[in-house]
């Protein structure tokens, strides 16, 4: 696989790792998924995880692991040949992907942010319907799985029930609780966990970036190496994260009433732009994470610029139960 996937020479992404794909921090999941690429993959698997923290990296990764002709023999796409260029552009005739991104282009959804629909479910059966053209297997990469409501996943059940021999379905969710379990156990889960802060800080520094700025993304990165990579490619990021980060520390800070007023702006935001709202929230999340580790006496990976007031909600002299009241 090829250090850069983008022709782009100014673009960071991520690098080969020393499993021999792109991913890091996720060595279980790589593992067994090399295997099942050298002795023939199961028909479905779910990849669950936060948003940014490697999932369609790892599907990516996968799909080129199956279909690469110049494969090595523990699982290694080569990732320069004419196979593995397509697949990395999404431009292969047997890999497809299906998200709500593509749902809205094509007119199949009301908005960006609406549910995975009965009709992309058809649309994902049909595409299975299709052999291979050049290869052994037929990849179909499904991402946004959580918004499929109970109708649209129990009409999902057949094409788990009764795929081709030559299908392989990759489902990308969240959390797969969020899946009925007549969905999840039709397919193995390899749930993907926060990637360690000095790690993602190699990650990055392996693509490229300068060593001062891949520690500051890094720190800023909440443990997902995809939000790293976005940032060191659009500075902007970076300072909408910082904002989000006092927001969260303001939100920590405040007195009960003003944490309700807060909570009530957070629910009406989340009408208008849903990912930033549920950004503030993560944010938040991991600040009380590092407050609860700080006061037990373990170490955290909090970001730098919110490691002041961490250690302050986390000091003996401050009450925990004024902060969450």
């Amino acid at each position: 696989m090829r250090r850069n996937p983008s022709p782009d020479p100014v673009t960071f992404g991520p690098t080969v790792a020393l499993n021999g794909w792109a991913c890091w921090g996720h060595e279980t999941a790589v593992a067994t998924l090399k295997r099942a690429a050298v002795h023939g993959p199961r028909h479905a698997y779910i990849i669950g995880g936060p948003e940014h923290v490697g999932k369609t990296t790892l599907a990516l990764a996968f799909a080129l692991a199956l279909l690469c002709p110049d494969r090595s023999a523990s699982g290694e796409a080569c990732g320069a040949c004419p196979t593995c260029r397509r697949i990395l552009r999404w431009t292969h005739p047997d890999v497809s992907r299906f998200d709500l991104d593509r749902q809205e282009a094509e007119g199949k959804g009301t908005t960006k942010h609406a549910a995975f629909t009965i009709q992309s479910v058809r649309d994902v059966g049909a595409s299975l319907t299709l052999r291979p053209l050049e290869g052994r297997w037929r990849v179909v990469v499904i991402d946004d799985v959580e918004t499929m409501q109970p109708a649209a996943q129990e009409a999902f059940l057949k094409t788990l029930e009764e795929p081709p021999p030559y299908a392989v379905i990759v489902l990308l969710v969240t959390d797969p609780d969020l899946l009925l379990s007549t969905v999840r156990s039709r397919c193995q889960i390899l749930p993907l966990q926060r990637v360690a802060v000095p790690l993602i800080g190699d990650c990055l520094r392996a693509a490229g970036v300068e060593s001062s700025l891949a520690n500051d993304l890094a720190s800023l990165s909440e443990g997902l190496p995809g939000w790293g990579f976005r940032a060191a490619n659009a500075p902007e990021l970076r300072e909408a994260r910082a904002a989000l980060q006092r927001d969260a520390v303001r939100w920590l800070g405040s007195g009960r009433y003003e944490r309700l007023v807060l909570a009530i702006q957070a629910a009406d935001h989340f009408g208008r732009n849903r990912t930033e709202t549920l950004e503030t929230l993560d944010i938040l999340l991991g600040m009380w994470r590092s407050i609860m580790l700080r006061r037990v006496g373990a170490q955290s990976d909090e970001p730098s610029r919110a490691i002041e007031a961490i250690g302050r909600f986390a000091s003996a002299d401050c009450d925990i139960d004024e902060v969450v009241a």
